[in-house]
């Protein structure tokens, strides 16, 4: 999984042939906090899916994604598969639901929202203002009692959740700039990302 571009000469926003926006670098960790040698390129659809849906419901529509802007979706129930494929390299290249990292930027800790070290500087959160991605993101908009278009589903799961259907899902909210875990039938967003491997 060779990388395309020169990630040197890339700025977060920069619009891509294809269509997906770049937003910059992300490196895995381990369980300690320790960055591994991996690093890959982040690249972020210009848009949602069509409409807020379940989660389960989000990973079976990116996993059926084909040629949406020059590249398929890829099935990944949740962050830990991506990270599996990522270690062994089976990962194609093609489209996920973001891990919370990728979508938030947030360290671990459910009760403290972007108050602590931000584990991953380049996140869409952080940088959906900039470039082409200003305005793509869902804000100020209200759904359903179990819906709400403007929080957006990340692949990091809460697994020590007793919540039935798998547990819970990392979430953020792009109007108020924070996240939280919720349970997997309700209704959000999903803004898939593309990951390139790079070298720094």
């Amino acid at each position: 999984m060779p990388s395309k571009y020169n990630s040197s000469k890339l700025q977060p926003g920069q619009l891509m042939a294809d269509g997906s926006v770049y937003i910059g670098h992300y490196q895995r960790k381990s369980a300690d906090g320790k960055a591994l040698s991996k690093v890959f390129n982040v690249f972020v659809a210009p848009e949602d899916l069509p409409e807020p849906v379940q989660y389960k419901v989000a990973v079976e529509q990116v996993a059926a994604l084909k040629n949406w802007h020059g590249h398929n979706g890829e099935k990944f129930t949740n962050a830990q598969d991506i990270q599996r494929a990522l270690r062994s390299g089976t990962y194609k290249g093609g489209w996920i639901i973001p891990p919370r990292e990728i979508l938030s930027g947030d360290r671990d800790d459910a009760w403290k929202v972007r108050r602590d070290k931000i584990i991953n500087p380049d996140n869409m959160l952080d940088h959906q203002n900039d470039g082409a991605l200003r305005d793509t993101f869902k804000k100020n908009a209200r759904g359903g009692t179990h819906g709400a278009p403007q929080i957006y589903w990340s692949s990091s799961r809460n697994t020590s959740s007793f919540l039935p259907g798998g547990g819970s899902v990392w979430t953020s909210r792009f109007d108020e700039m924070n996240g939280t875990h919720y349970y997997q039938g309700y209704y959000f967003s999903c803004r898939p990302v593309r990951l390139v491997k790079c070298s720094l």
